[in-house]
């Protein structure tokens, strides 16, 4: 489904692959059509079809979206045991599937982590959080402040 050819994706010449509008038509679907296609587990309903998901010809991976997984859960911590043993369900499948298993983790401690768990692919941090952390590393630590 997530093909031009033999799939039912709508065609579009704006993305990166097809150079921003820049290649023509047959082209875009040729690279377009290359892409990996990678499907997200994060509601549980996902967790319970994930070795299906996994098994189908053409899917190159899973990736495990905790926070939202966490949500679909009804829980409010994406390292809640019940989060933990899902993640783990998930990556089990993408592994005996013989494909990626990936996730998103705050840092090495993690990577580390869900590595020893299957995961074989890994989204560190954010930009975001990259940021903040190298300007409060410059910054130092905060500073009371003085009465004058």
């Amino acid at each position: 489904m997530a093909r031009y050819r033999g799939g039912r994706r709508g065609y579009s010449g704006g993305p990166r692959f097809a150079s921003y509008a820049s290649l023509g038509m047959a082209e875009a679907l040729r690279l377009g059509d290359q892409a990996q296609i990678i499907c997200q587990i994060e509601s549980a309903q996902a967790v319970d079809e994930a070795q299906a998901i996994a098994d189908v010809p053409g899917v190159a991976g899973l990736f495990v979206g905790r926070a939202d997984l966490a949500l679909s859960m009804g829980l409010e911590d994406p390292r809640a045991p019940e989060v933990l043993k899902a993640t783990q369900i998930a990556l089990q499948a993408a592994t005996r599937a013989g494909k990626l298993a990936g996730m998103h983790v705050g840092g090495a401690p993690e990577r580390d982590q869900f590595m020893a768990e299957g995961a074989n692919w890994f989204v560190v941090s954010s930009d975001q959080t990259l940021l903040r952390q190298a300007v409060q590393a410059f910054a130092g630590p905060p500073k009371a402040s003085r009465a004058r």
